[in-house]
């Protein structure tokens, strides 16, 4: 397995993913709230979006311009977590029960302190507990009930691997073409490649630095090091003499797998 690092960069990302309690009986919507996450999906939607969006029409589903006679909803219940969306599509249909185009339902929450209904048909709980919400459509109503219940911790995140004890390391050291284009690059070879071990494989600090070696790039611009101890170590990189390129320290954290690569740029000048 090998792990690349950028000039400077080092950056640990971890995914949390929050996931609302389902209720069998109900239809359920899991995203989270205003405190921070992407808006509601109908069930069967994985994708989510930026900004909680209004129900969308079936496209096969035939639509007439008659008077709304009635008002019907996705769901009769629904159960979401308190700090998370769920969402419920409120249809108008004329006296065949052909969905009305363009008829549009405004939402009400019996209890604003539980629930906060949307125009949109979203829901959002506020607060633990039950409550009606009731969609209007040409004085035409229908109404659903929203339970909020108590939201789960997210699962805990996947072990990460512990820094190794002992790792070999491959440089490739390059420097960047002049131009406006930085990823363009040529190999350096002929550099010196320097390795002081500052930390301890849990990141303490040295009471004094290790010197670990120096070695020089070849023809490919690559350098390696064999059965380094882990830890945090400098990497200071010198150009050949009449180099385009400036010196250049950097680091490198320690690492979690034993053979590690990584690409090195050098500025010009």
């Amino acid at each position: 397995m090998h792990t690349r690092l950028l000039v400077g960069l080092f950056v640990a990302a971890a995914t949390t993913v929050a996931a609302c309690a389902r209720d069998s009986a109900s239809p359920t919507l899991d995203q989270k709230g205003p405190s921070g996450a992407s808006a509601p999906v109908h069930p069967g939607d994985t994708t989510g979006s930026t900004a909680p969006s209004a129900p969308t029409t079936p496209p096969t589903e035939p639509t007439s311009n008659n008077p709304v006679a009635s008002v019907t909803l996705s769901t009769s219940s629904l159960t979401i977590g308190v700090g998370y969306y769920g969402i419920i599509d409120a249809v108008g249909r004329d006296a065949a029960g052909v969905r009305v185009a363009n008829a549009r339902a405004s939402w009400t929450s019996a209890d604003a302190n539980i629930v906060i209904a949307s125009d949109t048909g979203v829901m959002y709980g506020k607060a633990i507990g039950s409550t009606t919400v009731t969609a209007t459509i040409a004085g035409h109503s229908a109404s659903a009930t929203v339970n909020v219940v108590s939201a789960p911790a997210p699962p805990p995140l996947p072990p990460t691997q512990p820094p190794v004890a002992s790792f070999d390391l491959t440089a490739t050291i390059v420097g960047a073409l002049a131009g406006q284009d930085t990823s363009r690059t040529e190999i350096v070879a002929g550099a010196k490649v320097h390795l002081l071990r500052t930390g301890g494989i849990n990141g303490d600090t040295l009471a004094t630095a290790i010197d670990a070696g120096t070695a020089t790039t070849n023809a490919s611009g690559v350098v390696s090091f064999k059965n380094l101890a882990g830890g945090w170590y400098t990497v200071d990189i010198t150009p050949p003499s009449g180099s385009p390129y400036a010196v250049l320290r950097t680091g490198i954290v320690p690492p979690r797998v034993s053979d590690v690569h990584v690409k090195l740029a050098l500025r010009r000048n």
